[in-house]
């Protein structure tokens, strides 16, 4: 997960037009792929969870997420007047949904839970940390629940994913600089370098991850 800065002016004009409806609600909102489009320029085209890469703005593709869910789930009440508000909504990936159970995850898994981890939160986001086994975590136990049994994000694909990542990152530090210490100057480049999105507004598959692992690696340079 990473942290998602969310701007009222990012809405959609056909959203905000569908808002004003006497008659509106998130059902009968048609055009749907404004929304996702602008949801995924938002988190440059990474799921709100994950950080795996969503391509297109397209149903088949992504889903529109509410955080805080609409329907009653385990007889809780939902969160109906929640339905078209922007800040609630966010663009999550399909969670692998027909693969077998066990490797499902985001909001597959998270279904109508209510969940304290939200990607917009920036202190809860500074809690988050990575493994170089590709774990994710926070050390708080209630977050760290929703993240294993919740959202399902140390599945082993995804946990390979950011293994991947940070074992690349080791071996291009190793090559560079050998048995020799990691300079400052470098590593403010490569921090840089993941944090650049295309030119299509695209940031990097889990690029968090390498964020992570190379400011680790700042504090302890020379």
């Amino acid at each position: 997960m990473k942290y998602i800065v969310k701007r009222a002016e990012n809405q959609p004009l056909s959203f905000i037009r569908h808002k004003k409806k006497s008659s509106h609600s998130y059902k009968n909102y048609a055009e749907k792929d404004d929304l996702r489009e602008a949801l995924l320029k938002e988190q440059e085209f990474l799921c709100c969870y994950c950080m795996r890469r969503i391509q297109t703005a397209t149903e088949d593709k992504m889903k529109i997420e509410h955080f805080k869910p609409f329907s009653v789930y385990n007889g809780k009440n939902g969160n109906p007047d929640l339905t078209l508000e922007y800040s609630n909504l966010f663009a999550s990936c399909k969670g692998d949904e027909k693969r077998a159970k066990h490797l499902q995850h985001c909001d597959k898994t998270k279904e109508n839970k209510e969940i304290k981890l939200n990607p917009t939160d920036k202190s809860l986001m500074d809690l988050i940390k990575f493994t170089p086994s590709g774990i994710i975590l926070t050390d708080n136990e209630e977050l760290d629940n929703e993240i294993d049994n919740i959202l399902k994000l140390n599945i082993q694909p995804l946990k390979n994913g950011r293994k991947e990542i940070w074992e690349s990152l080791e071996q291009v530090l190793k090559k560079e600089f050998g048995n020799k210490t990691v300079t400052k100057g470098f590593l403010n480049n490569k921090i840089r370098v993941w944090k650049t999105k295309s030119s299509q507004g695209m940031s990097k598959e889990y690029c968090q991850v390498a964020i992570y692992f190379l400011t680790k690696r700042l504090a302890k340079a020379q």
